[in-house]
């Protein structure tokens, strides 16, 4: 089954670019996308993968994302987590 990647989802936090817009609003933004794809082409997840830091891991958290696996890159460990979009 494939699933959309949100990669390199990130915010400016210069020049106080990061008051611009939430974080949360950004990812729905994302999804918002990849539900449009979906209607098209099927599908009900979309997976992200991020460093094990406990404020991205917590920022995904509670935007409905869940930790499915772990694995090692030459960037550290990195985690799965998936959500199942509505």
């Amino acid at each position: 089954m494939a699933v959309p990647l949100i990669g390199q989802l990130g915010k400016n936090f210069s020049n106080k670019a990061n008051g611009l817009i939430m974080g949360s609003e950004l990812i729905s933004y994302a999804e918002e996308k990849i539900r449009a794809t979906q209607r098209i082409i099927g599908g009900k997840m979309v997976y992200i993968e991020c460093t094990d830091e406990k404020t991205l891991v917590s920022f995904y958290e509670n935007n409905g994302y869940h930790i499915i696996s772990h694995r090692k890159s030459n960037e550290g460990d990195l985690l799965q987590m998936i959500k199942y979009l509505r």
